[in-house]
């Protein structure tokens, strides 16, 4: 959907958009702790490797007709379920993705995302800097992630996802990423 005019006209990406980026202010604060000085403690990491995430709606500003996103300034608000080996819905995620600069050595589009993500045993938040393109031609998108509530109160760690061979271009909104997260104490 091409979507004109202010962004306030729109209440419910408005909304979204102030959890998400309430999400981002509270990664930055999380990773900007130092550790305590001694000996380092032993880590206790949890590892999730066998999510599927697709994206069931979203709220686009911009003008590409075919795949949101292709350009600086256009942005977009994702609706997305994320699926067991099953096909069964875990978890949830709610994000925003902007372009925010095009890379002068090879044209490539730089997105920006901002996430939360809900899953049975607790929330977290992530965000980073995305090459656009390389992630359509298969590379892994890489996200830093702070966990928000339940089993990941604290925690910090990453997320990535990255579109599974073979890759239909342009992608469907709808495809299943495949998702790794790790997160630690």
């Amino acid at each position: 959907m091409v979507v004109r005019g202010r962004l306030t006209a729109h209440p419910a990406l408005a909304a979204a958009m102030a959890v998400v980026l309430a999400s981002v202010l509270f990664c930055a604060l999380a990773f900007s702790g130092s550790s305590a000085a001694g000996a380092p403690a032993q880590r206790r990491c949890t590892v999730i490797d066998d999510l599927t995430e697709a994206t069931v709606n979203h709220r686009y500003v911009g003008e590409s007709l075919t795949i949101p996103v292709q350009h600086v300034g256009e942005s977009l608000v994702y609706y997305d379920d994320l699926y067991d080996p099953r096909g069964k819905v875990v978890g949830h995620a709610v994000g925003f993705v902007s372009g925010i600069y095009q890379r002068p050595s090879d044209g490539h589009l730089m997105t920006q995302y901002y996430e939360t993500v809900k899953l049975p045993d607790g929330t977290f938040s992530d965000s980073g800097i995305v090459d656009r393109f390389a992630m359509f031609d298969g590379a892994t998108a890489h996200f830093d992630v702070v966990g928000t509530s339940g089993k990941y109160l604290g925690q910090k760690g990453t997320r990535d996802w990255r579109f599974p061979p073979p890759i239909q271009h342009p992608p469907k909104p709808d495809t299943r990423l495949q998702v790794t997260i790790r997160l630690c104490h």
